[in-house]
């Protein structure tokens, strides 16, 4: 009988979403691919774990990547597995193919060299899937984490701006009719109104060519330096945000410190694994400082990103040469941390939100009708 890869499970982060109904939370987590280019996380954390499964029952490699290329449904990432399986067929290795590949990064590459030099494949492919799982899941967190309170603000704002484009007018020409002294209150509302009448297709307009102006600088240093500042100084996202990134940080170190790979080595590589400018920003001057006999906590020490705490955990990692063990346990805590403070501040943002639209819309319709009252009470 013919083995059916397609019964293999796939990590809970690479499952698809329901058949039924519409899933918001699915499509604010799915991976966006502008290019057909793209082999993100999700593919490589399916990939990863169904390596793992074949190679563990007996498959050869060759027959695993035949497998899994009839399993590919989209042609570029069907021609990606044929591409390294003809490698492989021509005698790289496993770890050269991926990296000819282009889509594959050094750290995927030097992991994949190690497990075939030490024979120990099947337990790389299994820190690869477990390493992609965590970051999915804490890219997840925290886009769970914003998506609610920016979609509940983006509706409340249109909610407002319709208000006063198309509702608030007609109350003005009403009270333009009947003359008279009106409130602070509906004149201030008013005055807004008018604002955003003449303003709003300007206002829309410098947005757009502002927001694509900063999607041409997202890869330059000064925007990704920026904008990381400006998210830590966010209360409560900054510091979710930057514990996501500390976590990350964490669990590859530990991956590379459990295979033996240089100190110095692995910080090259988690600099372009993490993907967070104040982190990377600061590997250059540890490598350095390790590099002229320092320490790794002590050469961390001198960089605000990295909390205390941390520091003295790290210390302790390197006294009792358990490096790898203790940044496990920092990223596990750090994801914990992460998972415990995304579910009490969703928990508390929804009535927080709620009673401010509320507030915002109730204003806005009392200010509306206050002079109606008014004319009533001086007609009885």
């Amino acid at each position: 009988m013919a083995l059916d890869i397609g019964k293999i499970q796939s990590p809970k982060s690479a499952q698809k979403p329901p058949s039924k109904g519409f899933n918001l939370s699915y499509w604010l987590n799915k991976e966006i691919s502008l290019g057909s280019g793209i082999f993100g996380d999700t593919k490589k954390e399916n990939l990863y774990s169904k390596m793992n499964i074949l190679l563990t029952a007996g498959i050869d490699i060759r027959t695993v990547l035949e497998l899994l290329a009839k399993e590919q449904k989209k042609a570029p990432d069907k021609a990606l597995i044929k591409q390294i399986l003809d490698d492989v067929i021509k005698g790289k290795s496993l770890s050269q193919a991926f990296l000819s590949s282009g889509k594959f990064s050094p750290f995927e590459y030097y992991s994949l060299q190690i497990g075939e030099e030490t024979g120990k494949l099947s337990e790389v492919l299994t820190d690869l899937t477990t390493y992609f799982h965590h970051k999915i899941a804490q890219r997840r967190k925290f886009i769970s984490a914003i998506s609610y309170p920016l979609v509940v603000l983006a509706t409340a704002l249109g909610a407002v701006l319709f208000m006063m484009k198309f509702l608030v007018p007609l109350f003005a020409d009403v009270y333009k009719r009947f003359g008279g002294e009106l409130p602070w209150v509906t004149k201030l509302v008013l005055y807004i109104s008018a604002l955003v009448s003449k303003g709003l297709v300007g206002f829309l307009l410098v947005t757009a060519i502002s927001g694509w102006m900063f999607y041409r600088q997202r890869d330059k240093a000064w925007f990704r330096s920026l904008s990381a500042e400006l998210t830590m100084r966010i209360p409560v996202f900054g510091g979710i945000a930057r514990k996501i990134y500390l976590s990350r940080f964490c669990n590859a170190m530990a991956l590379l410190s459990s295979a033996n790979v240089p100190l110095t080595e692995a910080l090259r590589m988690v600099r372009q694994m993490v993907a967070f400018y104040p982190i990377e920003a600061t590997i250059d001057t540890i490598r350095d400082g390790i590099l002229q006999g320092g320490s790794l906590h002590e050469s961390m020490q001198q960089h605000i990103i990295y909390p205390d705490e941390m520091i003295s955990l790290i210390k302790v990692g390197e006294e009792v040469n358990g490096l790898d063990k203790m940044f496990r346990r920092l990223s596990d805590q750090y994801t914990a941390d992460v998972t415990h403070q995304t579910e009490v501040l969703n928990a508390l943002l929804e009535p927080v939100l709620i009673v401010f639209i509320g507030v915002i819309i109730g204003f806005i319709l009392i200010a509306m009708y206050l002079p109606i009252f008014k004319l009533s009470t001086q007609m009885m």
